[in-house]
């Protein structure tokens, strides 16, 4: 048996190492994932981030051996697996909880307008808002009353399209230089509005460290989907130059293909030709995302049936495979910790705050659940501690091997219902770690 990747110290400590006892039955943890390779077979632990590699012989009698036990891949036949997995995420919060209450993360909107008008975009029907130069001087002063003394700021430009009002950023990020802060910045956009001046003053003045730009499309398709407000112009054309000076710029780019049943034979289009422009660039990478239709706060795939989703699933995992051929993806490695935060909206150290300075916890939710002001310290703790509640578990939680790592929000924008499809997913992403952390652990085991 070899440990490819190593118990995290929460659990180590935390689980200790259980032993066999007389006359109990074992089975595998819930959260036990399994995948054969030629030298035997890769048993991987969810909650304890654990990666075994067990031999031929020894794969052949799991259930004997005590080492299993110890590290928690075998449990009784009676064991509480959810249980336990509340008790070691409620220890790990305890132990990362800081004494010191503090925002590092600044999502700002510096408008809720757009040059794009998709017709999938959550924003249709929201108030439409410019952050005003005053208002961008308040939320410097925000930033720099609300910072850590020590730690690297982190902002992340939202909208709308955030460039459609550049100038509050030139605003707010000279006076954080001007008071010495450290601070770096990511964007979303779609990429059109940038030129050389713009990219030049990303690095010299934003401290822009990457971009997420979505592409639904080969040219036709993107140009019919963006519907961009300006006339005889080639959007597509203009993007992809600008990723490329990004690019340049030593800027990241991810660029996010939205898919559903009808436009993938376009986005397998769509691949191939940003193979050929971008492929091996170690700053650039691709990647799918299954599209929802957002209706009142509700989620649900276009994709309706269970097999149509199976469909989706299948043809993005293929595409998956084609981008990591074209040097467009990377698979990642096996986390190091605990997932303990769904994502900005339950995290004490993210911020959103809207173009007239109004503070929020979702990136998604600009028009509802704001529960404070930048001029103020006064907040409305129920919208506050709203995103924190939990959406109630269904009954596929009880043997699901991802549920170590599945937080679900009530309020959350993107909740739906949780699919046969989704699950799979999942799935299929940790197996991608396991084989990939065990690819690395070969490559230095043999340096």
């Amino acid at each position: 048996m070899q440990i490819v990747h190593p118990t995290i110290t929460i659990a180590d400590n935390f689980l200790g190492k259980p032993h066999r006892h007389d006359g109990e039955q074992y089975r595998l943890s819930n959260y036990i994932i399994q995948q054969p390779v030629a030298d035997g077979l890769l048993l991987y632990n969810v909650l304890t981030r654990c990666l075994l590699l067990l031999d031929k012989e020894e794969a052949k009698r799991i259930t004997e051996l005590d080492e299993l036990i110890e590290r928690w891949f075998l449990v009784p036949l009676s064991h509480d697996d959810r249980k336990l997995c509340h008790q070691l995420k409620s220890v790990a919060r305890m132990v990362s909880t800081s004494p010191h209450k503090y925002i590092n993360r600044f999502t700002i909107l510096t408008t809720t307008d757009c040059n794009a008008r998709c017709y999938y975009c959550y924003q249709k029907g929201r108030s439409r808002l410019f952050m005003s130069i005053d208002t961008a001087r308040r939320v410097a002063d925000f930033i720099i009353k609300h910072r850590p003394s020590e730690e690297k700021v982190k902002l992340n430009w939202f909208g709308g399209e955030p460039l459609y009002n550049h100038q509050v950023m030139d605003v707010i990020c000279e006076i954080l230089s001007e008071k010495g802060l450290d601070f770096e910045s990511t964007m979303v956009s779609n990429g059109y509005l940038f030129d050389n001046e713009l990219i030049v003053k990303s690095v010299q003045l934003w401290h822009l460290k990457s971009v997420q730009i979505t592409i639904d499309g080969t040219k036709e398709t993107y140009n019919r989907a963006k519907a961009f407000i300006y006339r005889d112009v080639d959007a597509y054309e203009r993007v992809l130059h600008n990723i490329e000076c990004l690019l340049n710029a030593n800027i990241k780019v991810d660029i996010r293909m939205n898919v559903t049943l009808r436009n993938m034979d376009d986005v397998e289009r769509l691949v191939e030709e940003l193979g050929k422009r971008f492929g091996q660039n170690k700053l650039l990478r691709a990647y799918t995302h299954a599209l929802y239709d957002y209706h009142h706060g509700q989620t649900s795939m276009y994709e309706k049936t269970d097999d149509a989703q199976m469909q989706l699933l299948k043809r993005r995992v293929m595409l998956y495979d084609r981008l990591e051929e074209l040097g467009l993806i990377r698979p990642s490695t096996i986390p190091d910790k605990l997932t303990l935060h769904k994502c900005m909206a339950d995290s004490a150290h993210d911020v959103l705050i809207t173009p007239d300075g109004k503070l929020g916890r979702c990136e998604q939710q600009t028009d509802e659940h704001l529960y404070g002001h930048i001029d103020s310290d006064d907040i409305d703790k129920v919208e506050y501690d709203s995103y924190l509640e939990p959406l109630a578990e269904s009954e596929s939680c009880t043997t699901c091997p991802y549920y170590p790592d599945c937080i679900r929000l009530k309020v959350c924008a993107n909740n739906m219902e949780c699919t046969a499809a989704n699950r799979k997913e999942h799935i299929i992403d940790m197996k991608r770690s396991m084989l990939y952390q065990y690819e690395l652990y070969k490559y230095k085991k043999n340096k």
